[in-house]
C-alpha cells in the first residue's frame, strides 16, 4: 500500500473528535454525528466506546483531549509521487486542481506505462481547451445549482435545463450530464456533444427522487479464474443481489438504467463463457448480436 493506515476512515474520524475537544465543543452528541458523517455505519458502536472508556486513550473526562495539538499526518515521499502522478491525469486537471507543493516531486509512474484493453478509443477530448471551458462551466452549475442554457451538436439543439449531476464511464472514457428539464423530465447527454453553455437565472428546483431503473439484469456466473470477484467489482456502483446455486455457480440480479445498457453488454462480454445472460431478452440478443458481428469481421 502506497498510502499509510493513518489516512484511514478511522484516524479520520478520531483526529475530527480530537480537534473538536481541542475546541471545547466536544461532548457525546457531538461525537456520535462525527461518527456517523465519516465513519461506517456500524463505527457507533465500537468508536465512543472505545474513546470513552479510555481504551483509546485521547479523551480525558468531560470530553477534555489529552493531545495538546491538532493531530497532523504529513505525507511520505512515495505518496507525494503517487499524487503527482495522478495530477497529470487530464480528467484530473478538470476540476481545476494544481500541484501547489508538488512542483519538484517526480511522478511515480507515467500515463503512457498503462495499456488499456477493455475501454473504447474515441473518448472525451479532454486537453482541447473548449471542451475544459464546457466542462467546467457544467460543473459550477451542478455543484452550485444553477440553471443553464445548453446548445448541443449534431443539430444545434438548444435547452434550458437544470444539471443534476456529471458522471464518467470508464468503458466509452466519456462524461456526461444528467439535468432535469423544465418538466422534471430526468435526460443525459455526452459533454463533448455540448458546444455552448452559459448560465441563466433560476436555481435548481426541489425536483421529487425518480427511480431510473429500467429493469433487472439477471446473470449466472460461473466462478472460474476468479469471475464472481471480477464481476462484483465491475457493478460495484449498481443496486444487485448475488445467491449461490451450487459450488461455483452465482446468480446475481442487479438494477440498471436503460441508457447504460451498452455499456453493460460490453461489460458482460469481457467475461466470456464464465458469465450467461438469464434475461432481459433485450441484453442478450445485444450479446449475440455483437458476437455474430465480430464472427463475420
Amino acid at each position: 500500500m502506497i498510502f499509510h493506515e493513518i489516512y484511514g476512515t478511522y484516524y479520520e474520524t478520531v483526529a475530527r473528535i480530537i480537534r473538536a475537544a481541542l475546541k471545547g465543543d466536544l461532548g457525546r452528541d457531538l461525537m456520535l454525528r462525527i461518527v456517523r458523517e465519516t465513519a461506517f455505519q456500524e463505527s457507533v458502536l465500537s468508536i465512543p466506546e472505545a474513546l470513552e472508556s479510555g481504551r483509546w486513550p485521547f479523551l480525558g473526562p468531560d470530553y477534555a483531549p489529552r493531545l495538546l495539538h491538532d493531530p497532523v499526518r504529513p505525507m511520505t515521499h512515495i505518496e507525494k509521487q503517487w499524487l503527482k502522478a495522478l495530477l497529470q491525469d487530464p480528467r484530473v486537471t478538470l476540476f481545476c486542481v494544481d500541484d501547489a507543493g508538488l512542483e519538484d516531486v517526480e511522478p511515480l509512474f507515467q500515463a503512457d506505462d498503462f495499456v488499456y484493453f477493455d475501454r473504447n478509443t474515441g473518448g472525451d477530448p479532454f486537453g482541447d481547451p473548449d471542451y475544459i471551458a464546457v466542462f467546467r462551466l457544467l460543473l459550477e452549475a451542478v455543484t452550485g445549482r444553477k440553471r443553464i442554457h445548453l446548445r448541443l451538436a449534431p443539430g444545434s439543439e438548444s435547452l434550458s435545463v437544470f444539471p443534476t449531476a456529471l458522471e464518467y464511464s470508464a468503458l466509452d472514457d466519456r462524461f456526461r450530464l444528467r439535468f432535469r428539464t423544465g418538466g422534471g423530465k430526468e435526460r443525459s447527454v455526452d459533454v463533448s456533444r455540448v458546444t455552448e453553455c452559459r448560465a441563466e437565472e433560476g436555481a435548481v428546483p426541489d425536483f421529487p427522487s425518480v427511480h431510473y431503473a429500467a429493469g433487472e439484469l439477471v446473470l449466472m456466473i460461473r466462478d472460474e479464474r476468479n469471475t464472481l470477484e471480477r464481476v462484483l467489482l465491475h457493478f460495484s456502483h449498481f443496486k444487485k443481489r448475488t445467491e449461490r446455486i451450487e459450488e461455483g455457480l452465482y446468480r446475481m440480479t442487479m438494477e440498471y438504467q436503460e441508457e447504460d445498457r451498452d455499456e453493460i453488454i460490453l461489460r458482460i462480454l469481457s467475461f466470456g463463457p464464465m458469465v450467461k445472460v438469464l434475461s432481459p431478452p433485450a441484453v442478450r440478443e445485444g450479446l449475440v448480436s455483437i458476437i455474430k458481428q465480430q464472427l463475420r469481421t
